[in-house]
């Protein structure tokens, strides 16, 4: 086969930085030549990148209503807990949502794709709970969190060090939200997309 050069752009939902820190390494190693451009974005961003053909691949959330239309490999599921200091907060070893109401909340701003599905979950389930903070990215929440201002709702895999120091994490009930990765349907693949596709396919599901 020949060698694999040129670009691959990689877009990424914030809470999914772990995962992807998983598989670059294999990526690397695999195709030492490839040049790889990482851009951390919205879940809005990623559908725009993509249709714009900016981003050549994302791994972000399937079910958006941004992403429809999207070819899409499953990769996990991304489940919901409490994250607090622990020097500030004592968090119950299995926690219900009700139990937020306990709490001051500090959570991402409404645009943000995680906040709008922790308010349809709030929504479901009846609950009201009215943040202290907001702040519109997880390194900015985890300032906050660190400082113990209050508790948050985040995916399960982000209370460490990506976070903030002395975070923990107690999951919340519920199946999750699949992560996946994500690229244009219904056109010509690229030789350099088709060889990453296949490298990831091989990978075990380790993340989330």
């Amino acid at each position: 086969d020949a060698v694999l050069t040129g670009r691959l752009s990689l877009g990424v939902v914030p809470s999914a930085l772990a995962a992807v820190g998983e598989f670059l390494p294999r990526l690397r190693e695999a195709f030492p030549q490839l040049s790889l451009r990482l851009r951390e974005l919205s879940t809005s961003s990623l559908a725009q990148g993509l249709e714009d053909g900016e981003l050549d691949l994302a791994v972000g959330y399937p079910a958006a209503p941004a992403m429809s239309g999207f070819a899409c490999r499953p990769l996990y599921q991304e489940h919901s807990a409490l994250i607090a200091s622990q020097t500030h907060f004592r968090l119950p070893d299995a926690p219900q949502w009700e139990c937020l109401r306990d709490y001051p909340l500090v959570l991402l701003t409404p645009e943000m794709q995680q906040r709008r599905r922790l308010n349809q979950q709030f929504e479901l389930l009846g609950l009201q709970p009215s943040p202290l903070l907001e702040a519109n990215s997880i390194s900015g929440l985890g300032v906050m969190l660190e400082a113990g201002l209050g508790v948050s709702v985040l995916a399960e895999n982000l209370a460490d060090s990506r976070l903030g120091e002395g975070l923990v994490a107690r999951r919340l009930p519920g199946e999750g939200e699949t992560v996946g990765l994500l690229w244009r349907s219904g056109q010509q693949r690229s030789r350099r997309l088709n060889a990453v596709l296949e490298l990831l396919r091989s990978l075990p599901h380790s993340a989330g």
